[in-house]
């Protein structure tokens, strides 16, 4: 019952691990542009690792 409940809390961070994903490639393109080439190599590496992560889980729960 216990797994269950961790289970179905788990998928309400699936949507929000999404859209930091997208968030994150919103914020290297902007920086790309602006010139700041480190802060956008930081936010590809957070985009990418969220989108690792969500896509893992999302096969865990089964999904």
């Amino acid at each position: 019952m216990l797994v269950e409940m961790i289970k179905e809390l788990l998928w309400l961070f699936v949507p929000l691990m999404m859209l930091s994903a997208f968030a994150g490639l919103g914020i290297a393109f902007y920086t790309m542009f602006k010139g700041w080439y480190f802060n956008a190599l930081a936010a590809t590496n957070i985009s990418v690792l969220s989108m690792c992560l969500c896509l893992s889980l999302k096969k865990y729960l089964g999904g």
